[in-house]
């Protein structure tokens, strides 16, 4: 008989190699690996062995290069080093050749072909592997940079506002409007504190809208994070009381405490972002609260004097009235005891004098 070819030879034994494989692989120390269990890494094992049968069969790199542009954002993500998946590849090899010299005549040429051609393709995918790496670390390196940089653009403005005096809507608009871009989030709220008991919804941005306008800091979620004064995350807020509560559209909520000086002012409410938020996120916004509570409270402390201004400038006017209206009407009872004296011994011209000034006044005080 003829001997099977390499291709039909790892058909032949790709549940064996499979099972091996990863047995090994899950053995190696330190690797990411043993985060998984035997079951998944024998189909990630029969999943490369398909690759390499059809990339041997047709002489075609195709179906590499799609199958590692498929597996590498999931590496990645699972925080694989491209070492361990080196180490992964190359011990296929390891595992395959037993049973390629068991099935061909050590030393003869379809053997060295096989154990070639097999190699060859091992290593293409490792080459695609690192290229398709190198460019993922690139872009997140970007990404990361273009995050930063966002983040200190988001606290300057803030800064800014807190320096601009800006009025204390103005400042709300800007803080919802700056973590909506700061986590890709849908909506935003600030709840600030009305008093001891009760949060108000001063502002809302985005999609949900809050379906409550007060909450109660004993009862609700915000007033559980202001107690506790650290950020919370629920990515599937079913019972949780907030400003949201109840409704069908809320997917995902980040609350972060307002402190100035330890003393609480209210919470932001961010919210439905795609794919949950994340520890990162709770990072940046917390950094953002910071700022975001000061120029929050420096806007109302602005707005209770400019209110108090008002307040004294009326009792100004009021007392500056009042002083001018007993004025006029002291003058008018002078000019009318002169014109009755006048009119009491005969003088007309005198009296008539008089009752002209006293009009004049009349009309000046209308």
């Amino acid at each position: 008989d003829l001997p099977l070819t390499i291709s039909q030879l790892l058909q032949k034994n790709q549940a064996v190699i499979a099972c091996v494989w990863a047995r090994e692989v899950h053995e190696l120390s330190g690797s990411r690996y043993q985060d998984y269990p035997l079951s998944e890494l024998k189909e990630w094992a029969e999943e490369v062995l398909c690759v390499i049968n059809s990339n041997l069969e047709t002489g075609s790199d195709k179906c590499v290069r799609k199958y590692i542009e498929r597996v590498t954002g999931a590496r990645l993500q699972a925080r694989f080093q491209i070492y361990e998946i080196t180490e992964g590849l190359l011990l296929f090899k390891e595992v395959a050749l037993p049973i390629f010299q068991e099935s061909y005549q050590t030393g003869v040429v379809c053997e060295n072909d096989a154990i070639t051609r097999f190699d060859q393709c091992l290593r293409l995918m490792i080459s695609q592997f690192e290229r398709k790496y190198s460019q993922a670390m690139h872009q997140l390196i970007l990404d990361e940079t273009d995050k930063r940089l966002a983040e200190s653009e988001s606290l300057q403005r803030t800064t800014t506002a807190l320096l601009a005096k800006l009025t204390l809507d103005e400042v709300l608009e800007i803080v919802c409007t700056e973590v909506r871009k700061l986590t890709g989030a849908m909506g935003s709220a600030v709840l600030l504190k009305e008093d001891e008991g009760w949060l108000q919804v001063s502002i809302s941005t985005g999609e949900p809208v809050p379906g409550l306008e007060r909450l109660s800091i004993s009862d609700s979620l915000a007033g559980k994070v202001i107690h506790r004064g650290v950020p919370f995350v629920d990515n599937e807020p079913i019972n949780q009381v907030q400003a949201y509560y109840r409704n069908p559209d809320l997917l995902s909520i980040l609350v972060v405490p307002l402190r100035v000086k330890d003393v609480n002012i209210g919470a932001i409410d961010v919210v439905n972002k795609i794919d949950g938020f994340t520890d990162d996120d709770m990072r940046i916004i917390s950094l953002f609260a910071d700022q975001a509570a000061i120029a929050i409270d420096n806007a109302r402390l602005h707005q209770q004097a400019e209110e108090i201004a008002i307040v004294e400038e009326r009792q100004r006017l009021a007392r500056e009235l009042h002083d001018s209206v007993t004025q006029s009407l002291f003058s008018v009872a002078l000019f009318v005891d002169a014109s009755r004296m006048a009119l009491l011994s005969g003088n007309l011209k005198d009296a008539e004098k008089n009752l002209n000034e006293l009009r004049n006044m009349a009309r000046e005080a209308m």
